[in-house]
Order: C-alpha cells, then sequence, then structure tokens
C-alpha cells in the first residue's frame, strides 16, 4: 500500500542519524463526507479582485486576515495560484509577527471530520511549532492540541501528529506534553499512524483533472434509425450519457446524424451530410435520491417510423407542510404521466392509472430485467409493465376496525434481488389511447402466477407476447443470471386467455418478430446451472397452428467439434438481441455475439439454418480504427437495423465509443461473404466538423491478445486460455513512449505523472465467474495506462466466448483451475514485460468473482502480488448461502448441484458445508498474510453483501494489526459499483494505493560533514567504519541501501535524496553510482559543489524550508 516518507538527516538528531516524519500533503484524497469551515467565507472564483494576490503578499506583516485566506484556499480553481498562495502562508507562518493569528489557525484546525482547511491550519502550525518562539506560543495550547487527538480522521491525525513531532524539538513542550491526561495512549495512536500510513503519493490535483477525462467519456444508450420520406438518405438519433465527475452526477443528451447512402454501386462510401448541435435531455439523475427528482422520465417509446411518440413521466413537485387552497391549486399536478406526441405535435396526456383500473409503480425502461413498453401496429394502443396494485388502506372506512382485520403496512414482499429492489409482481397493462382506460392481462395465479417483462405486440395487434417468471416460495436473483426458469406466453385478447409458446425446462429472453410479422424468434437455454452460459437462438412460424419451434443455432459445445458452421472455431452465441434485428426481407438476423476478447458481428440466415440442420452464419466485416487502416481486435456492438441499414458502437482499448453504419442493401446472397467485406463501414466521429475525419483514441498505448497453453491439461480436451495485455507503448530500453490525451482533455499530455518506465502490472480477473473480458473500451484501463501501469485481463477457464465445454470445466473447481490461470497468466506477462527491461511487481484489481480470485491469489502467492483491491469480493461460501439473492452460485460453483434447478428448500449438510469452506478465501487467511489490501464495498450490495468483505478485513487486522488494510464503504451503491461519485474515488483511490514514495533529507552542517569532529559508531559490526567517516557518510550508506533493496522488490516506487537540490527519480543503478561517488566526495568538495552552510554563519537554515522542498517535490511529481 502507499505511503509517504521523509528521512530527515541533521545535526540535531546525531545521535540517531534519521528521524522518520509521516508528511501529510495538502492535496489528500477525496472524501465523501467533508466539513467546512462555519464562518460564511465568500467563495472566490479565478480573476475575483478580492482574492489575494501572491506577488502582493506581504509574508513578515500579513495585513489580510490569514484566517479567511487558508479558508478560500479551496475555492481557488486556478493550481498555480493555490499553490503560490499555500506556500507563501506556509512561509509567512514562521515570521513572529504574524503569530497573533494563532487562534484563529488553532479555530480551524479544531475541526471534527477532515477538511482541506483543517490539513492546511495543521501545516501551518506545524511550521510554527518549527520556530522557537512559535514552540512558546504553543506550550500553553499543548493541552488544547491533546483534545484534538479525540478526532478519528486519521489524514487530519497524521497532519496532527506533524505538530507533535516538531513540538517535541523543545523541552518545555514535551514536558507539557506528557504531563497531559492518559498520556499513555500517545505511543499507542503515534505507532497506528505510523505502522498504517498509507497515505497515497498524491498526484497533483491538475494531473488528476486530467485523468478525470477519461471517466467523462460518454456512453452509447440507445441508437434508432429513421428513413426520411422521398430520400435515400436517412436519420440517425443517439441517446448518449456521460459522467460529470466533478459534479458526481450524469448527464444525458441526444445527437442526431443525416446520412447519405449510395444509389447505385452498394460498394461505395457512406456520407454524413449533417450533424446536429447537442440536445439535452437531463443535467443529472440525483443519486441516490433519483425517485425524489421532481420529474423524471420512466420511458420514452417511438414508432418505428418516428411519427408517434409517448414519454411516461413521473411529477413529484414539492408542498411545504399544510399548503394552502391556493398554493395547491398553483401547483403542477403530481402522479404518473403518458404524454402522446404525434408528427412532432402534443396530442393529449393521460393520468395512470385511471378511474377504472388500479395499478402500482409503472416499470422503468432502465430496469435491469422487467421492462417494456411498445406502440400497437395500428399507434392506437400502448403495452406496459406496472406492478400489482397493493393498498392496504383501501377498504377501511371506519377508525374503529379492529386491529386483526387490517392488513398490515409491514408486511414482507418478495422481489427479484440484486437491481430489481421495488419488483414484484409486474403484469402487463394495456392503454388503450381512444377510450383512456387500461386493462389487464387475465393471469390465474393459481394456473401461471408469473411476473412478466418484454412485451411485444402480435403482427395483428389481437395478442402480446411476453417473457413470464413463474412466482415461487421466494425468488433468486435474476440480473446477470439467464438460467432462471421462464416461458414465452401469448396473451391472446379476443379469447382472452394465456398460453404457453416455448417448452418448459428452458429460461428464454428476446422475442423478435421478422419485419412482415411471418416468424417469431427468441433466445433460449437449460434451467440450472451456471449462471452465463451458451444460447441457442430458436423460432416458429407464426400463427404457430400447433408446430413445435426450431433450432436456428444450437448451443456449441466445443469450437472445434460441434457441427458443420459456414465460419471456423464459431464458439457459439453469448448475447441479448437488438430490438430490431432483422434485414427487410425477414431472412436474416445480425447479433453481435462474444467470440474470445473480441465482440463481433454476425449474419445468420435463418431460412439456411433451418434447411441445412447446421449454422450457417457470416462475420460482418472489421473496422478499422487506427488511421493507417490496420484491423486490431475491437468490440462491436449491434444496436439498431431498420431497412438494411445497420448502426453498431464500436470501441477498443484505446478508443472509446464510436457509432458506425453499415450499408446492407441489396446482398449478393450467392457469394456473400465477398460482398460484405467489400462493403465499407462509415464511423462517425463525435464532432461537429464534417470535414473532421478524426477519431477520438489514447496515443501511446499498446495491447495484444495471448493464447496460453496450461500447465495442468484438463480432462476434457481444454488445452488453453487467453489473456489481453495493455500498456504504454516501450521503446527497446523499457522507456516509455509519449502518451498523448489531447482528445480527452484540455491537458496536452501527462509528463507530471507519467514515470519514464512501467509502474507495475495491474492484474484485472473479471467476475461471474461465467463472464467475459473483451477489447473494448474501459475508462478504468485508459487511466491506468496513461499514468505508466499495465494491465493484464484473464479470460481464465469457465469465462464465455470459447463453447459450453470451457464454461463447464471449471464447475466444481472454483479457487484451483482459474486460480491457476491468473497466475500462469501473471508470469507470462512479468516475463513479456521483462524484454524491455521492465522487472515489475503484479498487483491486484478484482470485484464479484474476481475479488474472490484477488483474495485467494494474494494470500496465496504473497511473492508474486505487490498490493490487491478488491471489490466486493466473495469471501466466504458458507455465510453467502444464506446472505446473497443467489444461494444456488455457491452450490453450483463448488460442484455441489446438478445441471438443473436448483431445489429451493435445499439445506446444507456437513460435507457441503465442508467443501464451501474449503474453496473459500477465508480458509488461508492467517498470520503470514503480508499483502496490503483495499476493500471497496456496496452499502447496498445484494448479491455478494458487503458483510463478506467487512468480515474478512476484521480478521485480517486482528491477525495482522500492522499491516495496512483500508476498507471504504459507499453506502449508496449495490454490486457494480457504478455511481458517479463511486466511480471517481474508486479510480483515484486505486491509482493511489499502488506506489510508494520516500525522501532522504540531508542536512548539511559541519556536523553532520565531519568538520567539528570524528563520528563514533561505537564499534558497530553492521556498518564498515573504514567506509563512514561522518554522519553524511552514514546518511549516504543508509539510502544507497534502501534504493538497492527498491530496484529490486518495488522499482516503480518513487525515492528522492534531498541535498536542497535533487529532485525525485526512479531507484535505479544510475542513481545508486551517483550516491557512490557522493560518499567519496570530500566535505570541502562537497561544499564547493553543493554549497552547504558551513561558511555562512549569518544566514539561517530552518529545517521547515527544506521541508517546504520536500512537499513541493511531492505536489509536482
Amino acid at each position: 500500500m502507499n505511503r509517504t516518507s521523509i528521512f530527515v538527516a541533521s545535526s540535531v538528531f546525531v545521535a540517531s542519524a534519521f528521524t522518520l516524519f509521516c508528511f501529510s500533503r495538502l492535496f489528500q484524497r477525496p472524501h465523501v463526507k467533508k466539513v467546512s469551515f462555519k464562518p460564511s467565507v465568500p467563495r472566490f472564483t479565478l480573476g475575483d479582485t478580492s482574492l489575494p494576490k501572491v506577488i502582493e503578499l506581504d509574508k513578515e506583516n500579513l495585513t489580510l486576515d490569514f484566517c479567511t485566506s487558508i479558508c478560500t484556499l479551496i475555492n481557488i480553481s486556478d493550481y498555480d495560484t493555490r499553490q503560490k498562495l499555500i506556500i507563501s502562508l506556509h512561509q509567512a507562518s514562521s515570521f513572529r509577527r504574524n503569530f497573533g493569528y494563532l487562534d484563529d489557525i488553532l479555530l480551524i484546525a479544531n475541526a471534527v471530520e477532515y477538511s482541506d482547511q483543517a490539513c492546511v491550519a495543521l501545516q501551518v502550525l506545524g511550521n510554527i511549532a518549527l520556530t522557537p518562539d512559535g514552540c512558546k506560543l504553543l506550550r500553553n495550547k499543548c493541552g488544547y492540541l491533546w483534545n484534538m487527538l479525540k478526532m478519528r480522521d486519521p489524514y487530519v491525525l497524521r497532519n496532527l501528529l506533524v505538530v507533535f513531532v516538531n513540538l517535541s524539538c523543545d523541552i518545555d513542550c514535551c514536558g507539557e506534553i506528557l504531563t497531559q491526561n492518559n498520556c499513555t495512549l500517545v505511543k499507542s495512536w503515534i505507532m497506528c499512524l505510523i505502522s498504517s500510513s498509507k497515505d497515497p503519493v498524491m498526484l497533483p490535483k491538475k494531473s488528476l483533472s486530467t485523468l478525470f477525462g477519461f471517466l467523462n467519456t460518454p456512453v452509447l444508450s440507445e441508437i434508432k434509425v429513421f428513413k426520411c420520406p422521398d430520400r435515400n438518405e436517412y436519420s440517425i438519433i443517439s441517446e448518449w450519457t456521460q459522467t460529470d465527475t466533478f459534479r458526481k452526477d450524469s448527464v444525458s443528451y441526444s445527437r442526431n446524424y443525416l446520412v447519405t447512402l449510395p444509389q447505385h454501386d452498394m460498394h461505395e462510401n457512406l456520407h454524413v451530410d449533417y450533424t446536429s448541435q447537442l440536445q439535452f435531455t437531463s443535467f443529472g439523475q440525483c443519486f441516490p435520491f433519483a425517485s425524489q427528482n421532481h420529474v423524471r422520465t420512466i420511458w420514452d417509446i417511438k414508432s418505428p417510423e418516428g411519427c408517434h411518440r409517448a414519454v411516461c413521466i413521473e411529477c413529484n413537485p414539492p408542498l411545504a407542510s399544510n399548503p394552502s387552497k391556493s398554493t395547491v391549486a398553483s401547483t403542477t399536478e403530481s402522479g404518473i404521466f403518458i404524454q402522446v406526441w404525434i408528427n412532432g405535435r402534443f396530442t393529449n396526456s393521460i393520468k395512470l392509472p385511471t378511474v377504472n383500473a388500479r395499478h402500482g409503480r409503472v416499470c422503468p425502461s432502465n430496469s435491469s430485467t422487467f421492462h417494456g413498453a411498445r406502440w400497437s401496429n395500428a399507434r392506437d394502443k400502448i403495452v406496459y409493465l406496472a406492478e400489482v396494485y397493493n393498498n392496504p388502506s383501501e377498504n377501511t372506512t371506519t377508525n374503529d376496525q379492529s386491529f386483526k382485520d387490517d392488513p398490515s403496512s409491514f408486511v414482507f414482499q418478495e422481489d427479484w434481488g440484486e437491481g430489481n429492489e421495488g419488483s414484484h409482481k409486474p403484469k402487463l397493462c394495456i392503454l388503450d389511447l381512444t377510450t383512456e382506460t387500461v386493462s389487464f392481462a387475465p393471469i390465474d395465479e393459481n394456473k401461471y402466477n408469473l411476473a412478466c417483462s418484454e412485451p411485444l405486440w402480435s403482427p395483428d395487434d389481437n395478442g402480446i407476447i411476453f417473457v413470464g417468471y413463474p412466482s415461487q416460495a421466494y425468488n433468486l436473483g435474476l440480473i446477470y443470471c439467464i438460467q432462471r426458469p421462464s416461458q414465452l406466453y401469448f396473451w391472446d385478447i379476443k379469447k382472452n386467455s394465456i398460453e404457453p409458446i416455448s417448452v418448459p425446462g428452458y429460461s428464454v429472453q428476446c422475442p423478435r418478430f421478422n419485419p412482415n410479422g411471418t416468424y417469431l424468434i427468441w433466445l433460449q437455454n437449460p434451467v440450472g446451472g451456471p449462471h452465463g452460459q451458451c444460447v441457442s437462438l430458436v423460432g416458429t412460424r407464426w400463427p404457430m397452428n400447433c408446430l413445435k419451434p426450431e433450432v436456428i443455432i444450437p448451443i456449441i459445445n466445443s469450437p472445434c467439434n460441434d457441427y458443420k458452421c459456414t465460419i471456423d472455431r464459431f464458439p457459439g452465441l453469448y448475447c441479448k438481441l437488438a430490438d430490431r434485428c432483422w434485414s427487410s426481407d425477414g431472412q436474416y438476423v445480425l447479433v453481435s455475439s462474444c467470440w474470445g476478447f473480441e465482440v463481433v458481428g454476425l449474419l445468420i440466415s435463418v431460412t439456411e439454418s433451418i434447411a441445412q440442420s447446421r449454422p450457417v452464419i457470416y462475420k460482418l466485416p472489421k473496422l478499422s480504427l487506427s488511421s493507417d487502416g490496420t484491423t486490431l481486435p475491437s468490440s462491436l456492438s449491434i444496436l439498431d437495423v431498420y431497412d438494411d441499414v445497420l448502426v453498431v458502437s464500436v470501441s477498443s482499448p484505446i478508443h472509446p465509443q464510436h457509432i458506425a453504419v453499415l450499408n446492407l442493401k441489396y446482398l449478393n446472397y450467392a457469394n456473400l461473404s465477398s460482398d460484405l467485406n467489400q462493403r465499407p463501414w462509415l464511423i462517425i466521429s463525435d464532432g461537429i466538423d464534417l470535414k473532421q475525419n478524426h477519431l477520438r483514441s489514447l496515443k501511446g498505448i499498446d495491447w495484444s491478445i495471448h493464447q496460453i497453453e496450461l500447465e495442468n491439461k484438463s480432462d476434457n480436451q481444454i488445452n488453453s486460455f487467453e489473456c489481453l495485455l495493455v500498456h504504454p507503448i516501450l521503446q527497446d530500453d523499457g522507456s516509455i513512449h509519449q502518451i498523448d490525451v489531447s482528445d480527452f482533455t484540455f491537458a496536452k499530455d501527462l509528463t507530471e505523472i507519467v514515470a519514464c518506465r512501467l509502474r507495475g502490472l495491474i492484474v484485472m480477473p473479471h467476475g461471474g465467474p461465467h463472464a467475459h473480458s473483451s477489447a473494448s473500451w474501459s475508462s478504468m484501463i485508459a487511466g491506468f495506462c496513461s499514468v505508466g501501469f499495465a494491465c493484464l485481463l484473464i479470460n481464465y477457464r469457465g469465462s464465455l466466448g470459447y463453447g459450453n465445454a470451457f464454461i463447464q470445466d471449471l464447475i466444481g473447481y472454483i479457487g484451483e483451475k482459474d486460480v491457476s490461470d491468473c497466475v500462469q497468466a501473471t508470469k507470462f506477462a512479468l516475463n513479456y514485460l521483462q524484454k524491455f527491461g521492465s522487472n515489475l511487481k503484479a498487483v491486484l484489481f478484482g470485484g464479484s468473482h474476481g475479488g474472490f480470485l484477488t483474495l485467494h491469489l494474494a494470500s496465496r502467492y504473497k511473492n508474486l502480488y505487490h498490493v490487491a483491491t478488491a471489490r466486493n469480493p466473495v469471501a466466504h461460501l458458507v455465510s453467502l448461502i444464506d446472505t446473497s439473492d443467489i444461494p444456488d452460485w455457491c452450490y453450483t460453483e463448488s460442484g455441489l448441484a446438478d445441471w438443473c434447478e436448483w431445489p429451493l428448500g435445499h439445506l446444507p449438510n456437513d460435507n457441503e458445508l465442508m467443501r464451501l469452506s474449503n474453496q473459500s478465501p477465508l480458509k488461508y487467511l492467517d498470520k503470514t498474510w503480508s499483502v496490503p489490501l483495499l476493500m471497496l464495498l456496496g452499502g447496498k450490495d445484494r448479491r455478494v453483501p458487503n458483510s463478506q468483505g467487512l468480515t474478512f478485513c476484521r480478521k485480517l487486522k486482528a491477525l495482522c494489526p500492522t499491516l495496512p488494510c483500508e476498507i471504504l464503504l459507499y453506502p449508496y451503491d449495490s454490486h457494480p459499483l457504478d455511481s458517479p461519485a463511486c466511480s471517481l474515488d474508486v479510480f483515484v483511490n486505486c491509482l493511489q494505493d499502488m506506489r510508494s514514495g520516500v525522501i532522504f533529507l540531508i542536512d548539511c552542517t559541519p556536523t553532520m560533514l565531519g568538520l567539528h569532529g570524528s563520528f563514533d559508531l561505537n564499534s558497530s559490526n553492521a556498518v564498515d567504519s573504514s567506509s563512514v567517516k561522518s554522519g553524511f557518510d552514514l546518511s549516504l550508506l543508509c539510502c544507497q541501501t534502501f534504493q538497492q533493496n527498491k530496484a529490486l522488490h518495488s522499482p516503480f516506487d518513487m525515492i528522492g535524496l534531498v541535498l536542497m537540490r535533487t529532485p525525485l527519480g526512479l531507484a535505479d543503478s544510475t542513481r545508486i553510482l551517483e550516491i557512490e561517488k557522493l560518499r567519496q566526495l570530500k566535505p570541502d568538495e562537497l561544499e564547493k559543489r553543493y554549497g552547504t552552510i558551513v561558511n555562512q554563519p549569518n544566514i539561517t537554515f530552518p529545517l521547515h524550508e527544506a521541508l517546504w522542498v520536500c512537499q513541493n517535490q511531492f505536489i509536482t511529481w
């Protein structure tokens, strides 16, 4: 974990030669909670005339309010101005005449919790304590400072520790400190602060703001294509979401593009004729209080031709208590409304629920499972989902009704787990826009008892196709779990009946009709087994007429052996279907599916696959995102297909999401592969300059996919796995090529924070375990690589995209095969990077099952991994079976469940509990644990409750009390930890906790140089007395030995030797030789070269001046 230390060698400390300072700098890491100074202080902006001008600040005679100057520090937006003002205030604190502001400074420093002002004030007090006059003034304030030790914030306490260390140099102050009550606590508190000091070597705030540009990259949420009437042009409407890291919220906006297709030759290029300005739809979700937004959109649906639009909104206008009638009459109507727009004109607004039909909460479009609202084909009705109405007080008519007859408001209702809070039993609702009435699907709870999702109108509008999940004794979590039992049903509106379409024993999703409504397809896979699996594409003619569904694309067990597919090594489908995924002739389906580390576009021939009883599939042409036309691995996601115009999202590790368009009109079916490969992609830049053909990219980063042969072969012919290595481009000597981030931020480069060599290797195992990592854009990886780290992504055994046998190979062997693959991939990556002269340490960063692997690897391979960061990790399988929303996961992954639906009433036996315990990371926790740990937990995580991580850390702290172990709990985040505030804090903390820095500060006084007498080592056998003639020699020897150890074990940590001239640098052979040469210099020669104070008796050389230099080194690093 990260430590920052300053070793001070001075004549004052000749006996011990060195004193350790835990030096807290100004730019501490961001906190979720901050307490500002209570007095009202105006907020200053750059250029404000009331802001003190640094160049006019009289440091020897402050005329401005010192207290106010400190309070305005965090309100100065300009980094350079802020830094200069801080340094000036620190320098001013050493002048006696400015000590009149001491009481104001103490008032600011005495904060209840962390604040920037308190840290600055404590730093100023530390400077004052370095002067004799300052010690006299603070002598009678020791009791006041002592009481401040009751604060619990470690960052404030470390600054306070600096004050006490400086006061300890004064004998009288020492006496005052030791006479305080409970002085026995001093030693334990100070030792705790020193031993657990993980205070990060912080990057400059200016540089961190540069890195935030990666977190601000926009993400595509939806795209729709519409044809312009009587023209060969198409309008593409894109919906984007972008995180505002500084405001800790997200912004939503749309942008329109006008694309022209070629008239005759389909192989000609497409053209963008128009790009609109951004049209903002929301400036924030107010997470975690989104439901308290005054007006929020629940869903927004458009008809395929774009003429009809319906928007469902929820209005919650604020009202004061006991409002007057006029206030109520003037206030916006509250409730849920559906606004109807036709041809761009507002036509109607209908309030839900209607008088004739009552229902509960309307399911939003961003719901993880229960979602879907659609226009009917006649555009006169809308189907949507809403919760069953449940009002305990509906039938209450008198106040004296007995309690037992009144349903309780506290009855527990089962929901569907993580990400589906508040979803109990959604049902189908049809709103008739003509009569403004709502009708419900007649679901017989005794027969089906279903929770409905994904409604779809039949072609004749006489019924609704939908996915139904049966409610049981209790509901298991649905999100990320595609093996839950479900069926496809048809609600016949005329007959008012419901009948199943798909066969039982399967899980189904994504029903889609072809354009002419004659064929229905969906995805399905068997119930039970792993939570991520290969799926099959199934279809049936419509109307069904008792026909059995046909398998179009089967489940692929092995890419090499199963079926005779038209493309080699097809691993199967791992995907969802876009809302519109058919070609216009109804013969082909377009899907995007993971294929190893890539996500590829596939064109599936439905008729040929059925006729030939084998998958007839064609790969879409690859996109070239690079300027030289080369095609590297990337990820392509199909978003919409309309009138044979395909729109996708494409990204790579160095390219954020871009829109790409492909013309699929008039395909040559006789030679389809050749025809597809000749059709050019149109990649749309996210700018508005049509002449600019520039795609945003992170330059100076390279990535490659590597296939690794297994050391221990599997029984089912699994011989290898893959990993993706992303790293800065390296020169032959191992130095980092220049990294250009100008496409993401105003900064032109990262020279302030990028090291000349790699800092380390971040190993990032994915969660699941039945998920996958892909060669796509990741803000986190881009940020890590931009500051000098290499990132390793591993698709270990059990990952998706390699066939179902690859998935099944991990079942029963979690903590074994996946751990072995991660270790083998780590060693491969370290050896691969070693050819560039990089001798690196590996660090761990994983979440969920990736956190499970992180804890396993950190405990069992202590010599391989340097630091560990775990996000919501699985730590103890035994306790997880009673606390998770998916207890079946524990049994399935441990090999204790058959490939079938898990029995809800199962109780574990002794053998099962023993197996679960043996596979848990907690089993390997003991006193030999040596890897510093950062634990990131979500307060509302129901998939892996935060008790898992808390228990692990508590046991670790008890077993290894001196080992750095920190817990960050985000109270409103669930399993993904993806809120804007959480994403920012995780990014900064993980970046800082992987480095450490030490400065050796040598005070070159005559005594230290040996000019006032010989230096006695007390006949120590540990040091060669012939090579050590002075305290200066001993200091250099200590620094040299320290750097030699760092060069072997932590070569990316930063080391500095400060003779008031030397900057920070890497621990390498060159610097070690330089120190060796310094040790050979004679005192007179050293003075001549570096200008010591031997012959300058009238010039003062206070220690705090040297500490300022050290602080500035860290600030500008």
